[in-house]
């Protein structure tokens, strides 16, 4: 009973301590239109929009496979509890679950640098007031009501580029 009880903290502790809120926008959608007005806040060039359309594009490629690796390391380490497995199997399961959550966080933060040294000083000065919920346009301000005071170019968490001209992160 007590190595189940440890295997279950040992799962369920990494799982809430890296838990990310989604991006609730879909694209094309409500969203997409405020993150457009936020990117006119932003007064991006149209180079910039295509270097952050490139960036969203790479950033994609990367994440995408990640994240179906991270939901398969989850549903065997899964498996690994609910048929009361070895606990060193349980151990290498949870190291493979917390890896690919290493690597996940470790490319959005590089994205999110890639993504803020296309923008221009003055930009970057913009995009810090809209983050610390201090914006000045209309569909910065609009756009923080809708997702609860959070700029419509950050994630949910606040901590990741999202939605700006499609440069957005996941």
């Amino acid at each position: 009973m007590k190595r189940l009880i440890i295997a279950l903290l040992m799962v369920s502790l990494p799982g809430l301590i890296f838990a990310q809120p989604k991006e609730m926008m879909p694209p094309g959608g409500k969203g997409m239109e405020k993150s457009m007005e936020f990117c006119q806040n932003l007064n991006l060039s149209d180079a910039q929009k295509e270097q952050l359309h490139q960036l969203k594009l790479a950033h994609q490629k990367k994440v995408i496979p990640l994240q179906a690796d991270l939901k398969l390391a989850q549903l065997e380490l899964d498996e690994l509890v609910n048929t009361n497995a070895d606990v060193k199997k349980i151990d290498v399961a949870i190291k493979k679950v917390n890896d690919v959550k290493s690597q996940l966080f470790e490319i959005k933060v590089k994205h999110q640098l890639a993504f803020r040294n296309v923008l221009t000083d003055e930009q970057r000065k913009i995009l810090r007031k809209c983050e610390s919920g201090n914006c000045t346009g209309a569909g910065c301000k609009e756009s923080h009501k809708m997702r609860g005071g959070k700029c419509p170019g950050m994630s949910q968490s606040g901590d990741k580029p999202g939605g700006h001209c499609g440069a957005e992160a996941d």
